[in-house]
């Protein structure tokens, strides 16, 4: 489909925010607000911060960033979670929102 520059996108990935997607290694969810800190914490590893060419973020910059990407029209941003875990971790991960 053809679209003008600067106009409304023509589908929004918003549509799909709330998609769980579950394989048999591995289950992607949503990247919410309780997985920020986690999240955080391992944006603390300087070869992490290599391997994304990211910057170090305060928490509170980090909490700023996970509402821009979760409203973010044009992209959706996933946490991979291990099936091994347990049961009830998988269900509060994935069913959080």
């Amino acid at each position: 489909l053809d679209q003008e520059l600067g106009s409304p996108p023509l589908f929004s990935m918003l549509v799909n925010q709330d998609i769980v997607i579950q394989g048999d290694a591995c289950i992607l969810v949503p990247y919410l607000e309780c997985h920020v800190p986690r999240y955080h914490s391992w944006m603390q590893s300087p070869e992490l911060q290599e391997a994304t060419a990211s910057e170090p973020l305060s928490l509170e910059e980090e909490y700023a960033m996970q509402k821009s990407w979760k409203e973010d029209a044009d992209k959706l941003t996933f946490i991979i979670l291990d099936s091994s875990l347990s049961e009830p971790s998988i269900k509060e991960m994935s069913t959080s929102f």
